[in-house]
């Protein structure tokens, strides 16, 4: 492994969520990037997104807008059962803090304000399960306010979610946007993300195969729209059955360094079970995701590549722009 997530929420719905406890919804305000967030509604509300395998290793980052300033969690990350392993918050007069477990053991708060109101803000952090050696490392905006060593362990466990918080004194609503989780696994990915802008490309055109049947009209026509949709669609029952299509040139910011492509599948089986590989086509050479398996109800399947496969080079404006993605039966 080496990317867990990826998220900014442009299907246009809540598939990213695995449970919550009420009042979070898909918005088109507070949102970094694209036109999408994900807002949840104070008071005392969270989202658990996507599982992965346990790690006890995190480099993550994330967007975050907040409509006031108090005493407020911002997330945590949990072990497999949803116990809160270490959390980071907010404070009234917007310095950072982190903890152990949700709001336990503090364990560091910045020397200054860090989050404003009504701003929008990146963090990324670095997190380390462990005892005496643990480690704790939060930026805002490319800052590092709070770097803690010692221990952050709390039971045996690793992490294997992150849940998202508007848990207040106040009445905040926070605006979620640009997640993305990396492991210390293998050499891609695996250190801090950056300051992460998740800019959405949708399919304009057929590509080089249409192997897949549409629900109605044109293959490209059933898997652009926003939000998902499940009843327009393509689908195919035959193993290697594919799709490639064409994509809208991303509007790209002068100078801006691509470090991933994310191809996103929303998918289900309709019955049998099976599998699904979303890939793409650079150039003459396509590649895909490993197997995934697909259950009975929608919900987003990914393939991250940081680099081009056409000669496995980093990413350029030109070779987005002619790129091909798609998804294949397996």
């Amino acid at each position: 492994m080496a990317r867990l997530l990826t998220t900014g929420f442009e299907t246009g719905d809540t598939s990213d969520v695995l449970s919550s406890a009420a009042n979070y919804y898909i918005r088109n305000y507070g949102q970094r990037t694209g036109g999408y967030s994900l807002e949840i509604y104070a008071n005392n509300n969270w989202t658990r997104l996507t599982t992965w395998p346990g790690t006890d290793v995190i480099y993550g980052g994330m967007a975050l807008y907040t409509t006031a300033l108090g005493s407020c969690s911002i997330f945590e990350l949990n072990d497999i059962s949803g116990n809160p392993l270490v959390s980071v918050g907010y404070n009234s007069n917007g310095t950072i803090s982190i903890y152990t477990g949700r709001f336990g053991t503090h364990l560091e708060t910045s020397a200054s304000q860090a989050i404003w109101a009504n701003t929008s803000h990146y963090i990324e952090f670095y997190v380390y399960i462990a005892d005496s050696s643990g480690r704790f490392i939060v930026y805002v905006d490319g800052v590092k306010r709070c770097d803690y060593t010692g221990d952050t362990k709390i039971g045996a466990s690793d992490i294997t979610n992150i849940s998202l918080y508007s848990w207040a004194s106040g009445a905040a609503n926070h605006y979620f946007d640009d997640i993305v989780i990396n492991d210390d696994a293998g050499s891609d990915n695996n250190t801090y993300p950056g300051q992460v802008h998740l800019l959405p490309a949708r399919p304009d055109a057929a590509g080089d195969q249409t192997g897949l049947t549409p629900s109605t009209g044109s293959n490209w026509e059933c898997v652009n729209e926003v939000p998902a949709s499940s009843t327009d669609y393509v689908y195919g029952r035959e193993i290697d059955t594919y799709d490639l299509y064409s994509i809208a040139n991303p509007s790209l910011p002068t100078g801006a360094l691509i470090k991933n492509v994310i191809v996103v599948a929303h998918a289900a089986y309709n019955s049998g079970g099976g599998n699904i590989a979303p890939m793409m086509k650079s150039g003459s050479t396509s590649v895909q995701s490993a197997d995934q398996v697909l259950i009975s109800s929608y919900k987003p399947y990914y393939f991250c590549r940081s680099l081009d496969p056409n000669g496995d080079i980093a990413w350029t404006t030109s070779a987005i722009n002619s790129l091909q993605i798609g998804e294949k039966v397996r």
